[in-house]
């Protein structure tokens, strides 16, 4: 309906950041990394909401993508939550730079903002790196990267500043198989 766009509207996975945009089945590792796992939950952060992406009429290829949603729970929940006074609300700015036409690297810039009904606030932004090189149908090596930084302020004005990263590199062994490795780094620095 809109040219360049797409619109969404429902309970979703955010698109922030590299694996949030994901259900964990589709990682290519089993647990998260410790920065996720601590910023956004094991699973990643779902909510009911909407969603709009935009690709910007560039000679380069840039998408902006802006999120609101309820608020009413941040990470996985089974409960209804509690209404916000700021709903949640989020950016994502990324850009494709092809490097054939099968290998390429896509960057991402990652904003993300709530107040929760006890008047915790909460901002993250982060910064995400993919790269992917394929040989036919098949992934040979993938190096992907997330960088986070998070501000929080709890209702007694405390603040408190995380920061946290992960690395992993893929490699193809066979059609069925590969071999990876992480580095997780995380740091309270509050502490």
């Amino acid at each position: 309906l809109i040219p360049r766009s797409y619109l969404r509207f429902g309970q979703f996975f955010m698109n922030i950041g590299r694996l949030n945009r994901f259900h964990q089945h589709d990682w290519p590792f089993t647990r998260a990394p410790k920065v996720h796992r601590t910023f956004f939950d094991d699973e990643g952060i779902y909510d009911t909401g909407l969603e709009y992406s935009y690709i910007l009429p560039t000679t380069h290829t840039i998408n902006l993508n802006l999120g609101l949603t309820s608020g009413y729970r941040y990470g996985h929940s089974h409960t209804k939550g509690s209404k916000p006074k700021v709903p949640t609300h989020y950016g994502r700015l990324t850009s494709f730079f092809p490097f054939s036409s099968t290998n390429g690297l896509e960057t991402g810039l990652n904003y993300l903002g709530r107040t929760d009904a006890q008047n915790n606030q909460l901002q993250i932004i982060g910064l995400d790196v993919t790269a992917k090189w394929r040989e036919a149908r098949l992934i040979s090596t993938l190096i992907q990267s997330e960088f986070w930084y998070k501000t929080s302020i709890d209702d007694f004005d405390k603040t408190a500043k995380e920061v946290g990263f992960y690395i992993f590199n893929n490699f193809s062994t066979g059609q069925q198989s590969s071999f990876g490795y992480r580095f997780d780094m995380y740091n309270d620095l509050t502490k």
